[in-house]
C-alpha cells in the first residue's frame, strides 16, 4: 500500500486517510466471504456453484423469483447464485452507493443496518 501511494504521488492528507481506513478494516473482525478463503478457489465449477447456492439460499429463497428458479431447476439456481450474486461485507462508514450514480446492482441486506444520507 505504502509503495503504491508513493509511486502514484498521492497527497499526504489522502495517504493518511487511506492508511487510517485500511488499518481499521484490517483490525475489524468482519465475517469471511468466499474470496477471502484461498482454498475455495481450487474447487471445481460445479462444487463452487453448489457452495454459492448453499450460502446464498437462506437469503435468496425469501424472494419469489429465486425460489421459483430453485423449484423448477436446481442447476439454474446454482448458476444464478454463482454468477449473479456477490457477497460483500461492509463496515461502519463505508459508502455503498451514491445518489448521483445510476444503480447497476441490487443489494440484499443480510445483517446490520444502513443509513441513507444526501
Amino acid at each position: 500500500l505504502e509503495r503504491y501511494l508513493q509511486q502514484n504521488d498521492v497527497s499526504f492528507d489522502l495517504t493518511r486517510r487511506i492508511k487510517q481506513r485500511t488499518k481499521a478494516q484490517m483490525r475489524s473482525r468482519k465475517p469471511l466471504i468466499k474470496k477471502d478463503v484461498d482454498a475455495l478457489s481450487m474447487l471445481s465449477l460445479k462444487l463452487s456453484s453448489e457452495l454459492d447456492w448453499e450460502v446464498s439460499k437462506k437469503h435468496l429463497s425469501d424472494h419469489a423469483f429465486f425460489l421459483m428458479v430453485a423449484t423448477i431447476r436446481m442447476s439454474s439456481a446454482y448458476t444464478l447464485s454463482s454468477r449473479a450474486v456477490t457477497q460483500r461485507v461492509h463496515v461502519t462508514g463505508d459508502t455503498i452507493f451514491l445518489a448521483t450514480v445510476r444503480a447497476s446492482e441490487t443489494y440484499f441486506l443480510v445483517r446490520g443496518a444502513m443509513v441513507y444520507t444526501l
